[in-house]
């Protein structure tokens, strides 16, 4: 309840500021200057799974988005972005990814066209960048690709040496089953294992309801590599060069920009602008500009396509244009990176871990992630007043024949030297104030404005047609009924060059996976001819621990050494825990 009356507060905030002054996408100082006293900062901490990654290597994240203030986890934004970076301001990925109560987890294939060097990985929230002191999450990330060749990397090291040494250095030994940090005890049933043996893996909670909270758990090989810096470049401080005030992401993603006149560019207040996210599970809003032109879409569905379609619906949209707001947040010019030199006394462990990886990854279709069902919601009208299914009828050549011959509840209309789509509504006999007004028409979710597009559509391609026969009041437009056609394939895509027409490209949030596990006591004999170069055993990024113990099973690989389990994460008072423990595979 606590959560949620916060959530409302937030929420009712936002509305009272954006009731009053905003101009050309970006809130007024005065407004702002409330906004960022009122709601708590926050930020970003991202847990790894490693740090020095080689071709063929997945890279594992989990992103605890945190209050700045009580460090417990945020419930402010509900989208978080993460991203690779590379010298020359060169991302190697942008993954968006949607926070579930302050948490999201994701992962990245490292393919053979990155170059060896130093990487930044870089985790943000909208609301963070207005906070100059502490605009992103930033950590350093080294990538070692021994397929494409580099000149002046594999050396010996000099201590006098200032960039980043990653050499074989030999280091204490640890001990299996010692655990640091006794808040959480982590217990194996054996210190040691054999090749493709079963581990079970008790968190012994210690301290009762004080450690209670979400972690990840990580089981990984340790080698004797080392990552030796001179001194951390990982910044902290951010300048925010385009003075733009992002609005926090309460419910989603927010897209924005504002309606210009085409001849003028003055600003154009009051017009309706419509957003399509096209496909089978399409996503359809439309909301009003303010009298700046200023307009926002809250994307709070699941969408699965990138494409995003925006138009300004009115009869003269011609004569008006769209502009977006930028989306992404300029901060290369900070990130500062370092040269790395790799030990020539690393070149065995390199060769012998790109040979495993080459071979898990040539049996990669034998060990395929789960990817998490996504759930999509209704219709935004929920239930349609009768649906044609076209496979139930005879066929006919285009979708104007297809209207006159099989849609009872519609029919095409000759309208002042147009043809027009029309509902035929129920209970025509009342008057109604509105029935000269047009339907809404989409197909696989694109707003369809003039008729003439689609009437000689090829009806082949069509599985139904939804109507809605009634006046339908949605946002600021108040419709003559709704024609909702589906395509076949949920690929329908608007004539090139339509005019009053914006296109976005939008980052598909990444999806949730859970991840593969080989099962050796059931499945031993099946899994004998594959073979198991696993060095990270386990990855598990949401541990929701609410009791005084929790049991975790998973089955070491071929092969052999000492192994690291670590646990972190937070409690739910914002206590940073991390916890270690060893166990050794022997055959």
């Amino acid at each position: 309840m606590g959560r949620l009356i916060k959530y409302l507060a937030h929420i009712s905030i936002i509305i009272l500021c954006l009731s009053h002054h905003i101009a050309f996408g970006q809130v007024q100082s005065d407004i702002q200057d409330i906004m960022i006293k009122t709601i708590p900062k926050e930020k970003v901490v991202v847990h790894l799974n490693d740090k020095l990654l080689l071709t063929g290597d997945t890279f594992y994240y989990k992103v605890f988005c945190l209050s700045e203030q009580t460090n417990q986890l945020s419930d402010i934004s509900k989208i978080v972005y993460v991203e690779l970076i590379g010298e020359n301001s060169n991302a190697l990925f942008n993954q968006k990814l949607k926070l579930v109560n302050g948490m999201a987890s994701g992962d990245y294939f490292i393919s053979s066209d990155i170059k060896t060097g130093n990487y930044k990985l870089i985790a943000y929230t909208k609301w963070m960048i207005n906070n100059p002191q502490n605009s992103f999450f930033v950590k350093d990330i080294y990538i070692i690709n021994p397929y494409i060749p580099t000149s002046n990397l594999l050396k010996n090291t000099s201590e006098n040496d200032k960039s980043v040494k990653i050499q074989i250095r030999k280091t204490r030994s640890v001990q299996s089953g010692i655990t640091k940090n006794v808040g959480v005890q982590l217990k194996t049933d054996f210190d040691i294992y054999k090749p493709r043996s079963r581990v079970l893996l008790e968190l012994d909670n210690t301290f009762g309801t004080s450690m209670y909270g979400n972690y990840t758990v990580s089981v990984k090989k340790i080698d004797s590599v080392e990552v030796e810096t001179a001194n951390s470049v990982e910044l902290k401080k951010a300048i925010n060069t385009t003075n733009t005030f992002y609005l926090p992401e309460l419910r989603g993603e927010i897209v924005s920009g504002y309606v210009v006149s085409k001849d003028h560019d003055s600003v154009i207040p009051n017009k309706i602008v419509a957003l399509s996210i096209p496909g089978k599970n399409y996503v359809y809003k439309n909301v009003l500009t303010d009298k700046f032109g200023v307009f926002y879409f809250n994307l709070d569905e699941r969408y699965t396509n990138s494409e995003c379609v925006l138009q300004i619906l009115d009869p003269d949209r011609n004569d008006y244009k769209i502009v977006l707001d930028g989306s992404q947040f300029k901060y290369f010019g900070t990130l500062k990176f370092q040269k790395i030199q790799l030990s020539s006394n690393i070149q065995n462990w390199v060769q012998n871990q790109s040979i495993y990886n080459q071979i898990e990854n040539a049996y990669s279709a034998s060990k395929l992630d789960s990817i998490l069902p996504l759930s999509f919601l209704k219709p935004f009208y929920e239930k349609p007043s009768i649906t044609y299914v076209l496979d139930d009828y005879k066929r006919f050549s285009t979708l104007k024949e297809t209207f006159t011959e099989v849609i009872e509840g519609g029919f095409v209309r000759r309208h002042k030297g147009v043809n027009k789509l029309i509902v035929r509504r129920n209970n025509v006999s009342t008057f109604n104030p509105y029935d000269e007004r047009d339907p809404l028409i989409l197909l696989d979710g694109v707003l369809i404005q003039d008729s003439e597009y689609i009437l000689n559509y090829d009806a082949s391609k069509i599985e139904k047609v939804s109507l809605v026969k009634e006046i339908y009041f949605y946002g600021p437009s108040i419709f003559n009924g709704i024609i909702d056609i589906t395509t076949k394939k949920g690929d329908f895509y608007l004539p090139p060059k339509v005019d009053g027409i914006s296109y976005l490209n939008l980052d598909i949030p990444k999806e949730r996976r859970e991840y593969y596990q080989p099962n050796y006591d059931n499945n031993g004999q099946m899994l004998k001819r594959i073979p198991d170069y696993r060095s990270q055993l386990l990855w598990e990024p949401n541990i929701d621990l609410k009791s005084k113990s929790k049991s975790i099973e998973f089955y070491t690989s071929d092969l052999e050494g000492t192994f690291e389990i670590q646990f972190e994460g937070y409690t739910l008072n914002g206590a940073h825990v991390n916890s270690k423990s060893y166990f050794k595979v022997k055959n």
